[in-house]
Order: structure tokens, then C-alpha cells, then sequence
């Protein structure tokens, strides 16, 4: 009996333990959700710009998914400032670790000249100019093309980045290609996609970007394929309703039309730049050109209007070629059964119509 009630009591001890376990497991968890529920971002103050509202709106949504561990898809229309929307979310993120800026060769100096403009704290590591990402800590933003990304994509996959950043992110719209499996490769604890145009072509596309932002969400791509993309293309509007309730959560898209209240009058600056003294000779060349181009165009279309005046003129000439050449034939006919003072009037306006006729061939120049 002693035995047993120790047996019982050592259960029941266990239980209690597991119990207290649960509890304390079901609370963290339970107090993890409050906390993800109440997140409210804040504007970092070291931010050099005044967003406007719909701006201001476009970072609280990055954060807070940034926030709740899941990647995001800033498809604003373009000039409405997504770069200074990410570069809010990437100095709020910052002290936390190294960051990854993916964007094309046209567009990563334009990343570097307003990250100088509005975001000055962050230290900014164009990867062209060092070729190393050694000694990476809280505060680096590494701006990087996506052939360098591809040419070097084992050291930027060793990296553990706080943020990865894709600009124009169509870039990695084929899912088979180098260029986006490098981008996959990626070690991110965020992962956002800047693109005016997130699908150009067709939902395959989609499939690769979210491949990317949360992987798993739309399934393989043959499951993609069988549950939405084809059906959609087919006209299945249940399907599109499907896809759009699940992908909306992580897609902000706003156009022109619908922030126009906040936008500001069109500002447009006229600069004179002078030219140098060689590119005043190549522009001279270049004009004088353009000039001796122009007048052999006004030539052509004179030469134009004159073959159609010429054409004009000849119809008519041979109208009345025609009808003179007919008279004539009547009055040979005519002559054969006429009296003799008939024939010779006859053959005198036969001589006179041979003269018009004569005329007319030499103005058609044929004789």
C-alpha cells in the first residue's frame, strides 16, 4: 500500500508537473499572440522624410508582417515613393542585423543616392564597389545587382540577413532560372518584394514571387497550376476569388487614382546644360544631317504631287486622245459613200483633228 500510494503520488506529481507545463506553455503562446495582436509601429525618428498618409500606412503594413514573420509585396504604382516607404522599414529594422538590397544595375544607384537623402544612419555597402561581405553588422544595408547576386550567391546564401529586399522583383518571375534560385538561397528573417508590376505575363509568376516572400503558401507549382493557374485561365472566377482571398494579406497595392488627394501639383524644371565643345561639333553633325534628311523628304513628297498632277493630266490627255481617234474612224467610214465636195470637207477636218491629236501625243511627250 505504501507502494502504491507512492506510485500515486509520484503520478500525480508528474501530471501536476506536465500540467503546470501546458499551462505555462499555453500562456506564452497565448501572451505571444496578444503581443503579435497589439504590435504598433513606430516611425524611426532618424527617417529625413515627411510620409504622406497613404506612405505612413504602406510602412506600418511592412512592419507588421515583418513583425508576425511573414514576407510581404509592396506593389504601389510607380513614383509613389516605395523606396522611401522600405527604407523606413529598414532603418526600424537595422539595429538587429545586416541587411540585403537585390535590385537591377539602372536602379541600385538610384538605392544608394536616396538612402544618402533619407535614411543617412544606415550604412550602405554597394557590393560592386568591395566585392566582400565581410564584417557585416547592425546598421549595414548591402545594395547588390542581380547578376552579382547569381555570380556570387554562396557568400550572400552564408549570411543570415535580417531583411532581404527584392526591387523589381519580377526579375525572378521564372522560377527555373539561376537568377531566382539564387535569390531563394537566401537566409532572411524578413522578406519584402518591391514591384510596380508583380505579374506581367501569367500566374506562373505569382507562384515564383510568393515561392520567394512565404514559401509553401500557394503549394508546388503543379498544384498551383491545377488549382489556380489553370482554371483561372479558363475563366473559373470561383478559383480567382480563391487566389485573391489567400494572397491578399500579403500584397499592398495602391494606384495614382487613388492617392491623387495626397499627391502634390505636377513640379516641372527646365535646365539648360551647355555642351562642350565636342558635343557642340557631333550635335552640329548631327543636325546638319537631320537637315539634308529633311529636304530629301520634302523632294520626295514634291516629286509625289507631281506624279499625281502628271497622272491627272495624262488620263485626261488620253480621254481625249481616245475621243479624236474615234472621230476620225467615223469620218474615214463617212468618206467612202460620200459625194466628192463631202470628201474633201471631210479630209479637211480629218487634217485638223490629226493636228489636235498631234498636240495632245507631243504634250504626253510620247512623240
Amino acid at each position: 500500500q505504501d507502494r502504491a500510494g507512492q506510485r500515486n503520488r509520484v503520478g500525480q506529481s508528474h501530471a501536476d508537473t506536465a500540467g503546470g507545463v501546458h499551462h505555462q506553455q499555453g500562456s506564452a503562446q497565448a501572451a505571444r499572440l496578444q503581443a503579435l495582436a497589439s504590435f504598433q509601429p513606430q516611425l524611426p525618428s532618424t527617417l529625413q522624410a515627411q510620409l504622406r498618409d497613404y506612405q505612413q500606412e504602406g510602412y506600418e503594413w511592412m512592419s507588421r508582417l515583418a513583425h508576425w514573420g511573414v514576407g510581404a509585396c509592396l506593389a504601389d504604382d510607380m513614383g509613389l515613393g516605395k523606396t522611401v516607404q522600405t527604407l523606413a522599414l529598414l532603418l526600424e529594422r537595422a539595429p538587429h542585423g545586416p541587411q540585403l538590397v537585390v535590385a537591377p544595375t539602372s536602379v541600385a544607384l538610384n538605392w544608394l543616392s536616396e538612402t544618402a537623402r533619407f535614411a543617412p544612419t544606415l550604412k550602405v555597402r554597394p557590393y560592386h564597389q568591395f566585392r566582400s561581405l565581410a564584417g557585416l553588422g547592425a546598421m549595414d544595408v548591402v545594395v547588390v545587382s542581380y547578376g552579382l547576386l547569381q555570380q556570387d550567391a554562396d557568400a550572400f546564401a552564408a549570411i543570415h540577413w535580417q531583411s532581404v529586399v527584392l526591387d523589381e522583383a519580377q526579375a525572378i518571375k521564372n522560377a527555373g532560372t539561376k537568377r531566382a534560385q539564387a535569390v531563394m538561397d537566401l537566409n532572411a528573417e524578413f522578406r519584402l518584394a518591391a514591384s510596380g508590376t508583380p505579374v506581367e505575363n501569367h500566374l506562373g509568376e505569382l507562384w515564383s514571387l510568393f515561392r520567394f516572400l512565404n514559401p509553401g503558401l500557394l503549394g508546388s507549382q503543379e498544384r498551383f497550376a491545377q488549382r489556380f493557374g489553370n482554371p483561372i485561365e479558363r475563366g473559373d472566377k470561383g478559383a480567382k476569388k480563391a487566389l485573391k482571398t489567400l494572397i491578399q494579406p500579403f500584397i499592398l497595392r495602391r494606384t495614382k487614382t487613388q492617392v491623387l488627394d495626397e499627391l502634390p501639383p505636377r513640379t516641372e524644371i527646365t535646365r539648360k546644360v551647355p555642351l562642350s565643345s565636342d558635343e557642340l561639333h557631333l550635335y552640329e553633325a548631327m543636325r546638319q544631317q537631320a537637315v539634308t534628311k529633311l529636304d530629301e523628304l520634302k523632294k520626295f513628297r514634291e516629286l509625289i504631287t507631281q506624279l499625281k498632277t502628271e497622272d491627272a493630266h495624262f488620263t485626261r490627255l488620253f480621254d481625249k486622245h481616245n475621243e479624236l481617234d474615234q472621230q476620225i474612224k467615223n469620218m474615214e467610214a463617212q468618206i467612202v459613200s460620200a459625194s466628192q465636195t463631202e470628201i474633201e470637207t471631210l479630209k479637211k477636218e480629218k487634217l485638223k483633228l490629226k493636228d489636235e491629236l498631234y498636240v495632245i501625243l507631243k504634250s504626253a511627250a510620247v512623240v
